[in-house]
């Protein structure tokens, strides 16, 4: 299990315990501040940043925060196991993934509350790529002063009820809420980030890993 995450902004990339060029998938990234195409060049041997204008490229409004990549490996059929009881091949869990994730994508999902998924690769030996907006700072690294704190902390735990209603209006459960999850802008406003990971993976059942953390699951 490997997960990686890069955060873009502008014309920089900073990535967070991972190397960007162990990736074996190239992702276009538009920029709306610069107007131009952010290459992420992810084969091994190339420049990780090549950018090229776009000729009156219009970059939606919600590329104007930052965006993360994230990477992991569905889990492979057992080599005893290539075709189901009907004789049809076994179709692999990465592709399970990649259909699931695109009601991901969907304008159902679209709240103030929520990290957008922007697009989910399919790349080779069942790995997926995830492309994510990432709006905020973690919980874990916000500083909420003594001055209307109880005010700002029912605040943000509203913004968090609300994100979760209208995830379970849609079918959907967040396996994995926890604070590094839980992203808080400046103005305390609220972004629920990750929360289709146990969606598109069957309820799991397309991965080896757990998802979650068994710290803030329910009893």
């Amino acid at each position: 299990f490997f997960l990686s995450v890069v955060v873009v902004r502008g014309e920089r990339e900073i990535g967070k315990n991972c190397n960007i060029s162990q990736l074996s998938r190239q992702k276009w990234v538009f920029s709306g501040k610069i107007r131009r195409v952010m290459r992420i060049t992810t084969a091994p041997g190339e420049q990780q940043h090549q950018q090229q204008p776009i000729r009156g490229a219009m970059a939606p409004a919600k590329l104007n925060y930052r965006i993360s990549v994230s990477t992991f490996f569905a889990k492979s059929h057992p080599s005893d196991e290539c075709c189901g009881s009907n004789g049809l091949p076994l179709t692999p869990n990465s592709i399970g993934i990649y259909g699931r994730s695109q009601k991901l994508k969907g304008e159902a999902l679209r709240h103030e509350n929520l990290c957008q998924y922007l697009d989910v690769v399919r790349g080779k030996h069942e790995r997926t790529i995830i492309v994510q907006e990432y709006a905020g700072s973690p919980l874990t690294e916000t500083f909420i002063g003594e001055n209307n704190k109880q005010e700002t902390l029912l605040r943000v735990g509203f913004q968090v009820l609300r994100a979760l209603d209208h995830l379970n209006r849609e079918g959907l459960m967040c396996r994995n809420l926890e604070p590094v999850h839980i992203l808080i802008s400046r103005d305390f406003g609220v972004k629920l980030y990750n929360y289709g990971l146990y969606y598109m993976t069957h309820s799991g059942k397309y991965v080896s890993f757990p998802i979650g953390n068994v710290k803030y699951h329910a009893p």
